[in-house]
């Protein structure tokens, strides 16, 4: 009984399993994370987003510093999503 009773610190296979396997889709997560941001940044900062009413979401020198910060919000927003559903 006290042989079965003691604690041991040793990681059993499967942990060390789990361990392994969380840490490569923690990887993976935060490499699509990047991706994904550099490619919605790039889409929106070049005129390639649209409105729902098929109108370009951002155009040089004619949109407003805050129209301009609340696109950049909502894509950081999607990348935060992304990080939250994924790393955990």
């Amino acid at each position: 009984m006290a042989s079965i009773s003691e604690y041991t610190s040793e990681e059993t296979p499967l942990q060390v399993h789990l361990n392994g396997v969380s840490t490569f889709i923690s990887i993976v997560g935060l490499t699509v994370v990047v991706i994904v941001l550099i490619v919605l940044l790039a889409r929106y900062f070049s005129g390639h987003t649209k409105n729902p009413d098929g109108s370009v979401q951002f155009t040089t020198g004619k949109t407003k510093v805050g129209d301009a910060i609340d696109g950049a919000i909502k894509i950081i927003t999607v990348v935060v999503t992304i990080v939250v559903v994924a790393v955990p």
